[in-house]
């Protein structure tokens, strides 16, 4: 089921090759070869050199092929075939017998878990969530509006339902962002949801069905939201594309990477995992 995850999105993930043996005692060596301000605050944590971060060098594919241990820590996407390739092959450490890795582990997601662990190894720390379609949410905004940060989507769906009135006071804050349309949005909404459903009904246990009494409630909420009231242009109506993000509820673009958004993880139901 790993391949569940990242049919909507991917994860970053914190690895170490099996030749974990060569960490330095006076320095971690870190390599990452993208810019993320998840690296940058880590790498400022440490004082003097208790952790060097390069932002280029060799290959986690080269390094296995040629037994090196130059790298002590990769920072990986989980949708590259590096890590597809390492995973497969099990040629990373096994961080379970770290209490603290193992206990956040624990609290993940099950669609997440397969994508860092199998059979009890735990092989990587995941770092950050980007969906490719999905949602993310300005928690800091939501609290300024007084409103509760939706944790099921028919919390979420009934917060759309509420928002156009509730918008009154609000005249610069934009639900989505301002450049999407009605048919974008809608469109990105429901293939989130149904995304999320057959993900649920289709774990272990589960009746794969869709005559059920939480996805026709979820649905005929989504069927009354009102994206003319909630603001959102129409297909030919002008679009905005220069306006400041933190003024923004929710992102359905380049989910998470945002420094004011995080992604919004749903449930179905309360219990639901």
């Amino acid at each position: 089921m790993k391949r569940s995850l990242l049919r909507t999105g991917t994860v970053l993930l914190a690895i170490a090759l099996a030749l974990c043996g060569g960490v330095s005692a006076s320095a971690l060596t870190v390599q990452a070869s993208f810019n993320n301000p998840l690296i940058e605050e880590a790498g400022q944590a440490f004082a003097g050199d208790a952790v060097k971060i390069l932002e280029s060098g060799q290959n986690v594919l080269q390094s296995m092929l040629s037994q090196s241990d130059a790298i002590d820590i990769y920072i990986l996407n989980s949708s590259g075939q590096e890590y597809d390739s390492i995973f497969a092959r099990r040629y990373m450490c096994d961080l379970s017998g770290n209490a603290a890795i193992a206990a956040f582990t624990g609290q993940l997601y099950p669609q997440i878990q397969e994508v860092v662990a199998q059979d009890g190894a735990i092989y990587g720390v995941p770092l950050a969530l980007y969906p490719s379609e999905g949602i993310a949410c300005n928690r800091a905004l939501l609290e300024e509006m007084n409103l509760a940060l939706p944790t099921t989507w028919e919390e979420y769906f009934q917060l759309l339902l509420d928002l156009p009135e509730l918008l009154g006071g609000y005249d610069d804050v934009y639900v989505f962002e301002p450049y999407l349309t009605r048919d974008m949005v809608r469109g990105v909404l429901l293939r989130s949801f149904t995304g999320a459903y057959i993900d649920c009904v289709s774990q272990e246990g589960k009746e794969f069905r869709f005559d059920t009494e939480a996805f026709k409630t979820v649905l005929h909420l989504f069927e009354r939201i009102d994206f003319a009231g909630l603001r959102i242009p129409e297909d030919g109506q002008s679009v905005l594309y220069a306006y400041d993000m933190a003024n923004v509820l929710f992102e359905m673009e380049s989910t998470s990477m945002q420094s004011d958004m995080e992604t919004l993880l749903l449930r179905l139901e309360e219990g639901d995992s």
